[in-house]
């Protein structure tokens, strides 16, 4: 099957259909370009299929917890007790501890930049009083957006068995996302919460004052690591978001937006086999993609 780039009409004249890529010229199990002004789709490769999302997750209860604040319920000046389920969440975490306090945007930051779990359990509790009570929201959210092939079970991308078993839903099932989906869910982000993207777009900070180094974003893509030795080989132009994701049943995912001479795109890869590969396949679309539409 050919995927093809399609010139949106409204930012480039009468449409034209450009033969650009084919499903194997794309190292990744899903792919998905969009553009989002238009709701144009640019690349679909098993955009429909549902893939564990791992911690893109975090990519909706980042979009509830900047309505809420948008909608006066919290602040991000608020003060957030730690309890027992964030305290015991694993995976990539800032050690948070029963009884710990921190501030909403505390917790926020190190939840987008850092992608921690324990950070993310510990905003949904905040805001709904329990992680399961938060994930109905997410449900109902994505239902409103019209994600027909997502399903969440906790906020963080976790697979149910590295959730810790006292809170483990009864509802059976995953966290299950379509590329599309992620995509779509990545352009309600745009177009309502815009400033999520700067929390996304931080390179590094210090969660805590006494932390003896700075976290670091999972994000390699970003523009500033244009200046990082490590990370420079993948830093992209214009690029500020949004985030990655991993589980061994995920393999590695990344949703990324850029934004280049006015025009954003949104990109979504899934399924990949390694760290640089997610971000390697992201540069291949959008590289593509800011070419064919010049």
């Amino acid at each position: 099957m050919l995927c093809l780039f399609v010139v949106p009409a409204s930012a480039f004249g009468e449409p034209a259909t450009i033969q650009a890529l084919s499903p194997e010229a794309i190292d990744a199990k899903a792919a998905v370009l969009l553009e989002p002004s238009t709701g144009q789709v640019l690349l679909s490769i098993n955009a429909d299929q549902p893939y564990a999302p791992a911690s893109m997750t975090k990519m909706m209860t980042g979009y509830i917890v900047e309505d809420k604040v948008k909608k006066g319920d919290i602040s991000w000046s608020d003060v957030v007790t730690v309890k027992v389920n964030a305290s015991k969440t694993i995976g990539s975490r800032v050690y948070l501890a029963k009884g710990d306090t921190h501030t909403v945007k505390e917790l926020y930051t190190a939840m987008l930049v850092h992608s921690a779990n324990d950070a993310a359990v510990a905003l949904a509790e905040y805001v709904s009083g329990s992680e399961q009570q938060f994930v109905q929201r997410m449900n109902l959210e994505a239902k409103r957006m019209g994600m027909k092939h997502t399903t969440y079970i906790n906020v963080t991308g976790l697979d149910r068995a590295d959730m810790p078993i006292d809170f483990r839903p009864e509802k059976k099932g995953e966290n299950k996302m379509s590329a599309m989906d992620v995509a779509t869910l990545a352009t309600y982000i745009i177009q309502d919460h815009p400033d999520l993207l700067e929390v996304s777009a931080i390179p590094s900070y210090k969660f805590r004052a006494s932390d003896s180094e700075p976290l670091t974003s999972t994000n390699w893509m970003l523009e500033s690591n244009e200046h990082s030795t490590n990370r420079k080989q993948f830093a992209y132009e214009g690029l500020d978001g949004l985030k990655t994701g991993f589980t061994d049943n995920a393999g590695y995912c990344f949703a990324g937006t850029a934004e280049r001479d006015g025009m954003r795109l949104i990109s979504v890869v899934m399924g990949t086999e390694s760290v640089a590969k997610r971000f390697t396949e992201t540069k291949k679309v959008l590289t593509m993609a800011l070419l064919t539409l010049k």
